[in-house]
């Protein structure tokens, strides 16, 4: 069966609904198609996750939902975004940019590149909140960040060279957080952090979430980070959506050849001759537009048609919108 696109998992409206995003970077001797025709939805308090290789899509993907492509050769070729109801081309970064701060926010993942190292992290927090809502008490909603992300008081007047990794990600929270954002995207928050402090980081961002009633999308190349704060999760693959579906279904019967992959690394599966599976072969080459599956290359199970087209979405399982981009769905494959 062909699903042009997911089935909702339930009647509930998204808060947030992306279709057919597209993103090249023109360089002076190429273009390189970062994402194609990909697509998200997030409804109201829900966490979705975002997977998938170094390369993929990923944060390019959420760098063009916040209006913060690189200048000069991003452009965002196609792309519609429903928020609340209400529709945006994504294409107009000025009317995108205006969806910063209350609408969306965005925790990136190493806070000393994002962190001004000449200004203490009161002023920091400060700067963002007057940018999205000049009018808030300051003292009073610093005070309340602070709390909100479990960081004490002193650190205000602390620079960022100052305070462990973990401190750095929380202020890197709290100016996110700094006006209620309905959605906050965390591209990759526990990278480069020891397992104890990606304990408690993950642990916060669920207790937030439920304190604000806030919406959630986590990009990770780790599923066991997705597993614990997602209850749907997206598989980016060659700059495509090629998977996505509830977490369980796509944990324990992944679509997707890829996703199978990722999913037997993540649990250190053991081949045949007792060594531990691996994704062998190169990631797909974006300079030119794919008029095949992306993963064809690297696929055990690839058919001759594979090659003739990229596949469309086929329903894997009637368990709430579990679509994949692969024939192995096809009704041809049967």
């Amino acid at each position: 069966m062909t699903a042009t696109m997911p089935v909702p998992a339930t009647a509930s409206p998204a808060l947030l609904d992306v279709r057919d995003l597209t993103v090249v970077y023109e360089l002076s001797a190429r273009t390189v198609h970062a994402v194609t025709g990909a697509f998200l939805d997030v409804r109201p308090g829900e966490g979705v996750g975002i997977v998938g290789e170094s390369g993929s899509g990923k944060s390019t993907f959420v760098r063009a939902l916040m209006a913060l492509l690189p200048g000069g050769n991003a452009r965002v070729v196609s792309g519609r975004l429903s928020i609340g109801g209400k529709d945006y081309a994504m294409a107009d970064g000025a009317r995108m940019r205006r969806l910063r701060g209350r609408t969306m926010a965005m925790v990136f993942q190493d806070p000393l590149s994002y962190l001004n190292p000449l200004m203490t992290i009161r002023t920091q927090i400060v700067e963002a909140i007057r940018l999205n809502d000049p009018g808030a008490a300051m003292d009073k909603r610093v005070r309340e960040l602070l709390d909100l992300v479990r960081l004490p008081h002193r650190v205000l007047a602390s620079y960022p060279h100052e305070l462990s990794g973990g401190m750095r990600q929380r202020v890197l929270m709290a100016i996110a957080l700094g006006c209620r954002p309905r959605l906050l995207i965390a591209d990759e928050p526990t990278t480069a952090l020891d397992v104890t402090t990606q304990a408690e980081i993950l642990a916060l961002l669920k207790d937030i979430m439920r304190e604000l009633d806030m919406s959630l999308v986590l990009i990770s190349h780790d599923l066991g980070v997705v597993s614990s704060l997602c209850e749907r999760v997206f598989v980016m693959y060659g700059g495509r959506t090629i998977e996505s579906g509830p977490r369980d279904a796509i944990l324990s019967r992944p679509g997707h050849p890829y996703t199978r992959a990722l999913v037997d690394a993540a649990r250190s599966v053991r081949g045949p001759d007792g060594r531990f599976v691996t994704l062998t072969g190169d990631a797909p080459k974006l300079q030119d537009g794919a008029e095949a599956c992306p993963f064809i290359t690297r696929c055990t199970s690839a058919m001759p048609a594979c090659a003739a087209a990229v596949p469309e979405l086929f329903v894997v399982a009637d368990t709430g919108g579990h679509v994949a981009r692969c024939l192995l769905h096809s009704p041809a494959a049967h």
